[in-house]
């Protein structure tokens, strides 16, 4: 008897369904508002969009006010854009850039939107 209910519970363990797992969001990049990752800081996530578009407008306070920013997740890319709708030369961000007032960046509270996708 006791063989037959081992048998049983192993059976209903190996036909038992699969748990539904929800997918995580992946953190992508964060911007920050003052240098060196201070101030008001967002974490941009995966799907960052519900569109087709792939670009988002910041919302306050990260209206030109963006002053750091770093990508969290590799095979990611970001980008931020100085005009609206993803327009104008953009600042690429693959790594960690704790200071847009660097005279090789330039990009200090410029930031109007953004966009970030897989580069794989």
């Amino acid at each position: 008897m006791r063989t037959i209910a081992v048998i049983l519970s192993l059976m209903s363990v190996a036909f038992a369904a699969p748990a539904i797992v929800p997918k995580a969001n992946v953190g992508l990049a964060v911007f920050c508002t003052d240098i060196n990752f201070g101030g008001s800081c967002v974490e941009i996530v995966e799907p960052a969009f519900s569109g087709e578009g792939g670009c988002a407008n910041n919302t306050p306070p990260f209206v030109k006010s963006i002053s750091s920013a770093r990508g969290v997740t590799d095979g990611y890319t970001c980008f931020l854009y100085p005009e609206l709708n993803c327009q104008g030369t953009r600042l690429v961000i693959s790594g960690q850039i704790p200071d847009f007032r660097v005279p090789s960046i330039n990009f200090n509270d410029k930031a109007v939107s953004w966009s970030c996708g897989s580069v794989l």
